[in-house]
C-alpha cells in the first residue's frame, strides 16, 4: 500500500515476515507499485503457494536471492497461480527457489493471458501429471506472453513439457539455463505448440523427451520465433534430440547443437514438413540411427553459413546444404566450453546480412569483431577488451562489490578496466537491503547501474477510539485517518498526535523496530460535562445460589466514556469494578455509581439482592398401626418462606398445595406410602421424603355375619354364636350382647365363636366390633327358643333343601307354559309355580293356573304318575330377567309323594329360548328351581377355567363378558355360606365374595376396575372356619 506524504505518493516496501506472516497476505495488502519484500527462508503452507493477485501491478522479490530464499510446495499445488489474472511486464518475480511443485499443468507456474516477468530464480525439482493439453513441469503458458531470464530450469518432469510449456503463446527466454528436465512424450526441456517463443542466450543441455524433441519440441508452429546464440547440447529423444519440428519453422542463429543423440532420425535437428531458417550455427557430434546432424521428411530448411561437422551416420539427411556451409573441425575451446579457438574456421565465417543476427553473442560481448560474424554462440574477441561501469545508488554511500569482491568504493563510483562479459554487482548499506544485479561489461564501452537499496524499515499500526481521528507522524499531518497502518516507517523514535473535534488530543511517543508492526491503541477524551449513567441485572426475586450483578456504566453524548464504577455491598467498603459478586444469605443492599474521564461522579443507586440457599424443612403426623383420620404435613422456611408442598400417596404425579399445612384425606382403604418435599420462594427444593410409618387407612366398620341368622326357630337354649369379620384392618376387640347382658368376644383372626345360653321365648343377640383402626360395627339378630318345631313341607317355601343335600330354589310365582311331548307330539298346558301339595289325581285339565299332577286327555287315557311306555320330553320355560350364568344351574324336579320330597330329575338349560328341557318314562308333579350342589367340606373346590382368557373381541381366543357361565372364573363344590377372597401377589386384597355351592368371578376389583394379567391367589372359608387356598392364571 501507499501513503501520502506532502502531496507526494510513494510505492511501498511490504515485508514478510514484518508487515505480514505470508507471503500471500502481503500480496493481498499490497497495492500497484508497491514491493513484497520475502526473508531468507524456507517457505511452506498455505498463504506460501498458490500465490495470487489481479487488477493490480507490483514485485514480489527475495530479499537476498534464490540461493537462501525457497519456496517448497511439498507436493501439494503450485508456488504462482496466474489464471486470467491479466499480469504484465510489471508483475515481478524476482529471486526465489521453487522446489517441489505439483499440479495438473504447471508445477511452479501457471500463466494464461499474461505477460508477468519471471526473473533470476532457480525452478527445480517440479511436475505436472496431465496430459498434452495440461504440461509444463516447471512452467506452462497459454495464450500467455511471461518474460523469463536469468533463469535456471533443472531436474522438472511432465508428460509434455519438462521444462516449459507453450501453447499459443509467445514468452522471452533469455540468460536462462534449461537443464535435465524429461518428458515422458514430446518436448523435454520446451513444448511448444503453436507458439512463437523467443529463446536467446540460453543453455539447453541433458534434457529428454521419450518420444519427440529432447531440447526443443516444436509443432504447428510455422511462424515460430527465433533460438539465438543458444548451447544446446547432449539432449537426447527418439526424433530430434536437439531440435524437433513437425509443421513449424523456427529461426535459429548463432546457435551450437552438439553432442545430441536420437534412436531414430536427426539426433541434432529432425524436420517434418518444416521449413527452419537455420545460418551461422554450428551442428557437431551429434549420434543417430539416421540423419545425425540434420533429418528431414517432406522439408525444405534454409541451411547458410554453418558448419556440420562429425555428426553420425550423416552430417545431413533429405536436404542439403546452402551456400557458406563447411564441415570442418570447428576448434572449440573443449571441456565442455564451445568458445571458438584462436584457429577456428568458424571465425569470420557468418553472415552478417542474418535475419535477427544478434548485436551481441551469448556472453554480451560485441557480436561482430572484425567486420565479419562468426559462427556459433560466441564472438571470438581477438583480444582482451574493457569496459567501464558506471553506478549509482539510492541512498548514496552504499559499498560496491564485483563478482563478490569488495572494490573499496561507494557510490556513486566508475569502475573502468573491466574485462566485457557478464559481472555480478552487490551494493551494501547499513540499515538497507543488499541490492545485487548481473551486468553485462561491453568493451570499450560504459555500461550504466542504477539502483535502489530498500530501506529496512518499520510498520505503525494505530487504532482509536473513536475511530477517523487525524493522524500526525513527527508534528505533519500525513493526510490519514484511524484506523490505518504505517509503513516504510525509518526505525527509532517517533511522536504521534491524533486529532478530532470535540475531543481532547492525544500524544504518544513510539519506537520503530526494522521488519517489525508496532501497534498503537489509543482512546480520546471527549469533552464532557454529563454524568454517566449506571445500571444493574440485579434480580428481583429470591435466589438460591451466589448471585453475580454485573453493573452498566454507559456515558451520554458527548461522552468522554466511563472511567470507572464503584460498588459497595451492606454498606461496606467501596470497590472499583462493574461484577459484584453477593453471597451472604438474607436481603443484601448493593449500592453504586459511576465516573466518566471528564471527572463526572453519577448520584449513588441501590439495588437490592435476596438470597436464601437452605431448602425448607416438612414434617408429617403419620402414626403407625391403623388409622381413620386424615394426615397433616407442615412445612417451614425461616428465609424465603415456603411457596410450594408436593406429596404422593402412590407414587404417580405429585399434588401440590401452596399452603405452609397440608391436609391429606385418603379416602380409600389401604396401605399407603406418602412422599413429599416443599419448595421455597427461593427455589429450594427439599430432599424427597418418605413418611417414616406406612400410613393404613380403614374408615369402613366391620361387617358381621351371625350365626343363627336373625328370626332362627331354636330348639334349646345352649347354642353356639358364630360369627364372620370382613374388615381391612381386622378386629381388635368386641363385646357379645346376650338380652342386655354384656361379655367380651375371642376373636380369632376375622371369626370367633361364643358359646352362649339362651331363654324360651324371644332373645336378643347384639354384637359389637370395634377394628384396628377404631371403627365400629354391631350386628342384632333376634331368634326364638321353642320347645317343638312344625315341618315345612318343601313346595311351600322359597328355599329348601332336598334329600340328597342338594338346594334348591324356586322361581317363586312365575306364570309359564310347560309343553309335553308324548311320542313326538306336543301338548301344552298352562301351569304356576307349586305352592301346596295337591291329592293325587285330580283332574287339573281346566286350572290354567296350577300344575299339580297331570291327567292326560285325548290322545292318552292316563292319569298323573301313570307309567307309559313312551317317553315323555319335559320343557318349562324360565323368565327372561334370569342371566344367563345364572340359568345354567336351573333343573327340572318331580315330587315324590312317597316322602313328600322334590327329586332331580335333570334338564338341558337353553339360555337363547329360556328354557329347561328333560325326558321322563312317567308323569308327576313337575318344577323348575335352581340347582346347587352343597359339599360336605372344602375337598373337592373345582376352579375353572384356569387359566382364564377374558374377550379381546375374538369370541376364538377369549371369553365374552356377557354374563354367561364363561364370563368370569367359577368356583364350584362350595360348602354352605362361604367366604372367598382373591389377592395379588403382593399379598394385597383385590375382591371378595361369598356363597354357596357355586361362585363366579368377573376378575374385577370391589371398585370394578379390571385386573391385569397375572397369578391371583384365592382363600376360601367355609362357616365353620374351614380353609382352602389355590391360585389360577388371568392372560389378556
Amino acid at each position: 500500500m501507499g501513503i501520502m506524504v506532502g502531496g507526494k505518493a510513494w510505492a511501498a516496501n511490504i515485508y514478510v515476515p514484518g508487515s505480514y506472516t505470508t507471503i500471500q497476505a502481503a500480496i493481498n495488502a499490497a497495492t500497484t507499485g508497491d514491493t513484497v519484500w520475502v526473508a531468507d527462508g524456507t517457505w511452506t503452507g498455505t498463504g506460501n503457494k498458490n500465490l495470487s493477485w489481479s487488477e493490480k501491478h507490483i514485485t514480489v522479490r527475495s530479499v537476498n536471492g534464490s540461493a537462501t530464499c525457497i519456496i517448497d510446495c511439498q507436493l501439494d499445488g503450485r508456488a504462482f497461480n496466474f489464471d486470467n489474472t491479466d499480469q504484465t511486464p510489471e508483475d515481478i518475480i524476482d529471486g526465489f527457489t521453487i522446489i517441489n511443485g505439483s499440479a495438473t499443468s504447471g508445477g511452479a507456474f501457471y500463466i494464461t493471458n499474461g505477460s508477468p516477468t519471471i526473473r533470476n530464480c532457480t525452478i527445480k525439482y517440479n511436475r505436472a501429471t496431465g496430459d498434452w493439453r495440461e504440461g509444463g513441469g516447471a512452467i506452462y503458458c497459454g495464450r500467455a506472453s511471461p518474460s523469463i531470464t536469468n533463469c535456471t530450469i533443472s531436474n522438472n518432469t511432465a508428460n509434455y513439457g519438462g521444462g516449459i510449456y507453450c501453447s499459443s503463446s509467445s514468452p522471452a527466454i533469455t540468460n536462462c539455463i534449461i537443464l535435465n528436465n524429461t518428458a515422458a512424450n514430446y518436448g523435454g526441456g520446451i513444448y511448444c505448440y503453436s507458439s512463437s517463443p523467443s529463446i536467446t542466450n540460453c543453455t539447453i543441455s541433458g534434457n529428454s523427451g521419450v518420444f519427440d524433441g529432447g531440447g526443443i519440441y516444436y509443432y504447428d508452429c510455422y511462424s515460430c520465433g527465433t533460438i539465438t546464440n543458444c548451447i544446446i547440447t547432449w539432449n537426447y529423444a527418439d526424433w530430434g534430440g536437439g531440435i524437433y519440428c513437425s509443421h513449424s519453422s523456427p529461426s535459429i542463429t548463432n546457435c551450437v547443437i552438439s553432442k545430441g543423440g536420437a534412436g531414430g532420425a536427426g539426433a541434432g535437428i529432425y524436420c517434418y514438413d518444416s521449413f527452419p531458417s537455420i545460418i551461422n550455427c554450428v551442428i557437431s557430434k551429434c549420434i543417430a540411427w539416421k540423419g545425425g546432424g540434420i533429418y528431414c521428411s517432406r522439408s525444405s530448411p534454409s541451411i547458410c553459413f554453418s558448419d556440420f561437422w562429425s555428426n553420425t551416420p550423416q552430417n545431413y539427411y533429405g536436404c542439403s546444404l546452402g551456400i557458406g556451409c563447411i564441415s570442418t573441425d570447428p576448434q572449440f575451446i573443449g571441456g565442455g566450453d564451445y568458445h571458438l579457438g584462436s584457429s577456428s574456421p568458424c571465425i569470420d565465417a557468418g553472415s552478417n546480412t542474418a535475419p535477427a543476427i544478434p548485436s551481441t553473442d551469448a556472453d554480451g560481448n560485441p557480436r561482430v569483431v572484425n567486420g565479419i560474424v562468426d559462427m556459433g554462440a560466441y564472438e571470438y574477441q581477438r583480444t582482451p577488451t574493457t569496459g567501464s561501469l558506471t553506478i549509482t545508488s539510492t541512498p548514496a554511500g552504499a559499498n560496491i562489490y564485483l563478482d563478490g569482491t569488495s572494490t573499496g568504493t561507494i557510490t556513486p563510483a566508475i569502475l573502468t578496466g573491466i574485462i566485457s562479459g557478464t559481472h555480478t554487482v552487490t551494493l551494501t548499506k547499513a540499515d538497507y537491503y543488499d541490492w545485487t544485479g548481473m551486468v553485462t561489461v561491453i568493451a570499450e564501452a560504459t555500461t550504466e547501474v542504477t539502483a535502489t537499496l530498500p530501506l529496512i524499515t518499520g510498520s505503525i499500526s494505530i487504532t482509536s477510539t473513536p475511530t477517523g481521528t487525524n493522524i500526525l507522524l513527527d508534528g505533519v499531518d500525513i493526510g490519514t485517518v484511524t484506523p490505518s497502518t504505517l509503513t516504510s516507517i525509518t526505525p527509532g523514535d517517533h511522536t504521534i498526535k491524533l486529532t478530532k473535534a470535540g475531543y481532547y488530543d492525544w500524544f504518544g511517543t513510539i519506537t520503530i523496530t526494522a521488519e517489525a508492526t508496532t501497534d498503537v491503541t489509543a482512546t480520546l477524551t471527549l469533552i464532557d460535562k454529563i454524568s454517566p449513567t449506571t445500571t444493574d441485572n440485579a434480580p428481583t426475586s429470591w435466589q438460591n445460589a451466589t448471585v453475580t450483578v454485573t453493573l452498566t456504566a454507559t456515558d451520554p453524548t458527548p461522552s468522554s466514556g466511563v472511567a470507572r464504577t464503584y460498588y459497595s455491598v451492606n454498606q461496606g467498603t467501596w470497590t472499583v469494578g462493574t461484577v459484584v459478586v453477593i453471597s451472604s444469605e438474607g436481603t443484601n443492599t448493593l449500592s453504586y455509581y459511576s465516573v466518566d474521564n471528564a471527572g463526572n461522579t453519577e448520584t449513588t443507586k441501590t439495588a437490592i439482592v435476596r438470597i436464601d440457599r437452605v431448602s425448607p424443612i416438612t414434617t408429617d403426623n403419620a402414626p403407625a398401626g391403623w388409622y381413620n383420620s386424615v394426615i397433616t404435613l407442615i412445612a417451614t422456611d425461616p428465609i424465603s418462606g415456603v411457596v410450594q408442598t408436593y406429596y404422593t400417596t402412590d407414587g404417580s404425579t405429585p399434588t401440590i398445595n401452596s399452603a405452609t399445612e397440608t391436609t391429606i384425606n385418603l379416602t380409600t382403604d389401604g396401605t399407603y406410602t406418602i412422599k413429599y418435599f416443599s419448595i421455597d420462594n427461593a427455589g429450594n427444593a427439599e430432599a424427597v421424603k418418605t413418611a417414616v410409618n406406612i400410613v393404613m387407612i380403614d374408615k369402613t366398620p366391620p361387617v358381621i355375619t351371625i350365626i343363627p341368622a336373625n328370626g332362627a326357630i331354636l330348639l334349646s337354649t345352649q347354642t353356639t354364636v358364630v360369627g364372620s369379620i370382613t374388615d381391612i384392618s381386622q378386629s381388635a376387640y368386641g363385646t357379645l350382647t346376650i338380652n342386655g347382658t354384656s361379655s367380651a368376644i375371642d376373636i380369632a383372626g376375622d371369626s370367633f365363636v361364643a358359646t352362649t345360653t339362651l331363654c324360651y321365648g324371644k332373645n336378643i343377640i347384639v354384637v359389637i366390633i370395634t377394628d384396628k383402626a377404631g371403627n365400629i360395627s354391631s350386628k342384632t339378630v333376634f331368634v326364638e327358643v321353642v320347645t317343638t318345631k312344625e315341618p315345612v313341607l318343601p313346595n311351600q317355601t322359597g328355599e329348601t333343601e332336598t334329600a340328597d343335600g342338594t338346594r334348591i330354589e324356586t322361581l317363586k310365582n312365575y306364570p309359564g307354559t310347560m309343553t309335553i311331548t308324548i311320542n313326538n307330539k306336543p301338548k301344552e298346558a298352562n301351569f304356576a309355580v307349586a305352592d301346596q301339595n295337591l291329592p293325587k289325581g285330580i283332574d287339573i285339565s281346566q286350572l290354567a293356573e296350577a300344575v299339580r299332577e297331570f291327567k292326560l286327555f285325548n290322545e292318552e287315557d292316563a292319569i298323573a304318575s301313570t307309567t307309559t311306555t313312551g317317553r315323555f320330553r319335559i320343557t318349562i320355560s324360565y323368565p327372561v330377567t334370569v342371566p344367563d350364568n345364572k340359568a345354567m344351574d336351573l333343573r327340572i324336579f318331580w315330587m315324590d309323594p312317597s316322602d313328600n320330597k322334590w327329586k332331580l330329575v335333570g334338564g338341558t338349560v337353553d339360555t337363547i329360548n329360556h328354557t329347561v328341557t328333560v325326558e321322563v318314562e312317567h308323569l308327576s308333579i313337575f318344577r323348575v328351581a335352581f340347582y346347587t350342589f352343597i359339599a360336605s367340606d372344602l375337598t373337592n373346590i373345582h376352579v375353572y377355567p384356569n387359566p382364564f382368557k377374558p374377550y379381546d373381541g375374538n369370541s376364538d381366543t377369549g371369553i365374552p363378558y356377557d354374563g354367561s357361565v364363561n364370563s368370569g372364573i367359577i368356583f364350584d363344590s362350595l360348602t354352605e355360606d362361604c367366604t372367598l377372597k382373591i389377592f395379588n401377589l403382593a399379598g394385597e386384597l383385590v375382591t371378595e365374595l361369598s356363597g354357596t355351592g357355586k361362585v363366579q368371578w368377573n376378575a374385577k376389583t370391589k371398585s370394578g376396575k379390571e385386573v391385569a394379567s397375572g397369578v391371583y391367589i384365592y382363600l376360601i372359608t367355609d362357616k365353620v372356619g374351614n380353609k382352602k387356598t389355590g391360585k389360577f392364571t388371568i392372560i389378556r
